[in-house]
């Protein structure tokens, strides 16, 4: 019994698998909105005038966004000002959050990009935020990123200095959970608290 409870807890703290978005299922300009919500995560953008949200093929390059490091298809991010969203989320749209994400963010032109990645958790609360400036070439022109905090539920990219744009590609996170209601808090502080209970 002992042994039941602590696997339930466990899953449902830390669940097992994690997601992979490379968007090569989606077709060149192509606005990306909520066509993986069903693996977790929907976008949106601060603009419509801009092709921040757009996919691009990084090879030809479309929207003037080069190689960096990635393959073909990319989501696109926008100039200075303009922001991309990732929110994560149920299937049914309502909100969640993840603990880990990571991916590749850049543009292999000659110019360099600056871009301010935030994260933040369901209620709003900033967790991190961190600028990056990538300089020119495939590798050179992206960086990997990777965070690892409790609630993430939204992840903001915002175009800063003089860049001029740049994508995302391998969107890569840890399954979503629903944002817990209080009855749910409550119930998983009194299956703990079970727990404890019965080791005594």
């Amino acid at each position: 019994m002992k042994l039941f409870i602590l696997i339930f807890l466990f899953i449902a703290i830390f669940p097992l698998q994690a997601v992979l978005i490379d968007f090569e299922n989606l077709a060149r300009n192509t606005l990306v909105t909520n066509q993986y919500q069903a693996s977790g995560v929907i976008f949106s953008r601060n603009n419509t005038t801009d092709y921040s949200g757009y996919i691009g093929d990084v090879t030809i390059p479309d929207f003037g966004v080069y190689d960096f490091g990635g393959y073909k298809n990319a989501l696109c991010y926008g100039t200075v000002g303009l922001q991309l969203n990732l929110t994560f989320v149920l299937a049914n749209g309502s909100n969640a959050f993840t603990n880990a994400v990571s991916f590749r963010i850049g543009d292999g032109d000659s110019a360099t990009e600056s871009f301010r990645i935030s994260l933040y958790n369901p209620t709003g609360t900033l967790l991190h935020a961190q600028e990056y400036t990538t300089t020119s070439g495939s590798v050179n022109g992206g960086v990997s990123v990777s965070y690892s905090f409790a609630n993430i539920h939204r992840v903001e990219i915002l175009g800063i200095g003089s860049g001029s744009g740049g994508s995302i590609d391998n969107l890569s996170f840890n399954a979503v959970q629903a944002v817990p209601e209080i009855n749910s808090l409550l119930a998983i502080v009194m299956a703990i608290g079970i727990l404890i209970f019965i080791k005594k």
